[in-house]
């Protein structure tokens, strides 16, 4: 059996691109069919990347005849902390949504995921990366990989409450947790992962209405990457979680068409409330 390739944490190149705020907010529209589009809170255009990442690692291999046994993959895992979208009535009641309970603290997978129609699954997971299994045009132990991401977020302009009455957007407040991985793959199979990035991402956006449109949205929408490490110390923890990584997929843990904005959640995480919203000021709705 051959032997793992020895890893040196000097030889571990991770570099990042991520940007500061959010730029890109887009208000619904009414399609031709009727139907109404979500308002999307993204930091670029929508499905368009803009977290990147590269990585490489010159490994020491034992043989030549190693090297197509071996790859270099990105995994990336995700914590939620918070998930409340609020609803409000132009006069009184509120909707909440709260995934908050359900999600905080569980750690989950993110992959690239694809709409098949009824649920978003993973297209290549458990891994990230722009290309997978390179080692065939590997050189002398010098591996290369790269991912990027896109996160967003939508939801619906407005819902239909308990009491049958239209409630409106109010407010979004959403943070998660990233862990973006480098990860080796030996001829044994063992994934091993030599580098790593903390990352956050947080959405904190109030609406006001005028006469049934969206008049303002202001908030702050951020990403926070922390700073890369190689070393192995900060990355034994990880050993077990890319060898045996979680089977949930990040966007497959609440009704996955409410994450694209255009369906309500599962009752038991929605609270109606027939009173005025207490943060909703008397200008939320102008008419």
């Amino acid at each position: 059996m051959a032997r793992d390739p020895i890893i040196e944490p000097f030889n571990v190149k991770l570099t990042t691109t991520f940007p500061k705020t959010i730029n890109t907010i887009s208000p619904p529209t009414v399609l031709p069919s009727g139907e109404v589009t979500p308002v999307q809170f993204r930091f670029g255009p929508k499905e368009k990347a803009v977290v990147f990442m590269n990585g490489s690692v010159q490994s020491g291999l034992f043989a030549t005849s190693d090297r197509k046994d071996c790859d270099l993959e990105f995994m990336q895992f995700v914590t939620p902390t918070r998930l409340v979208r609020v609803y409000v009535n132009f006069l009184a009641g509120s909707t909440t949504f709260d995934f908050t309970s359900d999600i905080r603290q569980h750690e989950f997978l993110d992959t690239p995921t694809t709409d098949n129609g009824t649920i978003l699954v993973p297209v290549h997971g458990p891994f990230m990366s722009a290309t997978t299994h390179k080692a065939g045009t590997t050189r002398d132990g010098h591996f290369i990989n790269s991912m990027e991401d896109h996160p967003g977020f939508g939801t619906p302009p407005f819902v239909v409450a308990e009491n049958g009455e239209r409630h409106f957007l109010f407010r979004v407040s959403y943070l998660q947790n990233f862990v973006t991985l480098l990860v080796f793959l030996h001829p044994s199979k063992r994934r091993q992962p030599i580098a790593l990035i903390r990352w956050i991402v947080t959405y904190e956006f109030d609406v006001k209405w005028r006469a049934g449109q969206i008049a303002t949205i202001f908030g702050k929408g951020e990403m926070a990457p922390g700073k890369v490490t190689t070393d192995p110390g900060a990355l034994v923890d990880f050993e077990r979680r890319v060898n045996s990584p979680p089977r949930i997929v990040i966007n497959q843990i609440i009704n996955p068409k409410l994450m694209q904005g255009v369906a309500l959640p599962d009752p038991d995480q929605s609270f109606f409330n027939p009173l005025p919203h207490p943060a909703a000021a008397g200008d939320f709705w102008v008419p």
